[in-house]
């Protein structure tokens, strides 16, 4: 799989954001995945090649992207996949629309929410084009090992938090410095969440949690350090009688 893209963001007003990208992709698969799934790839071929243009506008007063606990976020989106230029394998088109709001309910306690949205224009897409509700940045909690694909996806991811460890600075040892940082930044948050997902596949039904209402609910704790980088260790149970400990990156709402 080789991809190669050019990125233009943009910033007309100080909380309004937008985001055009063009992505060239060429994707090729083995006989043996051929043999498995002819219609992994579009066109029932053993290779893909195709140009994709996304854009999105979106409202952001978060007091923080890396790891906001104030503020509202309200994004809409569309993505043509396959624009008929470099060739004409692919031709599919997706939009979508997300929502995230973040607020202080007391001393050291903040809530967070939020639902996503994504759709397809109502064609039988391959495999490997579907949408997916288990991996990047779109997931239910506990499902992590799941593959969850289809033409549409409906998504919340709800928290309550409390701050164990406020934002610090502990400055290191002289001597005792790495990486020429003399001083440890961090923070700790106790997560209660609770998600809910559902995923539409119309055209094929050989997944058992497709077409069917998932949920997820469990203990989580969020570190927060150098870079905005966020380190999540979290214990999730779900609906479909699956419980463990999960270790991630990133912000979970």
């Amino acid at each position: 799989d080789i991809k190669i893209g050019a990125k233009l963001s943009l910033r007309p007003g100080l909380y309004n954001y937008g985001t055009v990208k063009l992505t060239g992709e060429y994707i090729k698969i083995s006989d043996s995945m051929h043999t498995l799934d002819s219609n992994y790839l579009a066109g029932f071929k053993k290779s893909n090649t195709s140009l994709s243009l996304y854009a999105d506008y979106y409202y952001d007063s978060r007091n923080s992207h890396p790891y906001p606990l104030k503020g509202n976020m309200l994004r809409v989106f569309i993505n043509k996949v396959g624009l008929g230029l470099l060739s004409k394998d692919v031709n599919l088109f997706y939009y979508g629309i997300d929502f995230h709001f973040y607020q202080t309910i007391g001393r050291k306690w903040y809530v967070a929410e939020m639902v996503k949205a994504e759709n397809s224009a109502g064609e039988n897409a391959p495999y490997y084009y579907q949408l997916n509700m288990t991996q990047g940045k779109d997931f239910i909690r506990g499902f992590d090992l799941f593959t969850i694909k289809g033409d549409q996806f409906y998504y919340c991811r709800n928290n309550i938090k409390y701050e164990l460890v406020k934002p610090s600075l502990k400055k290191v040892k002289e001597g005792q410095e790495k990486n020429k940082f003399k001083a440890l930044q961090y923070a700790f948050y106790l997560n209660a969440f609770a998600d809910a997902g559902y995923v539409v596949n119309k055209f094929t039904d050989v997944n058992p949690y497709n077409n069917k209402m998932l949920f997820s609910w469990g203990l989580g704790i969020d570190f927060v350090t150098y870079y905005d980088m966020v380190i999540r260790f979290e214990y999730a149970f779900t609906s479909v009688w699956t419980n463990g400990f999960f270790f991630g990156f990133g912000m979970p709402i």
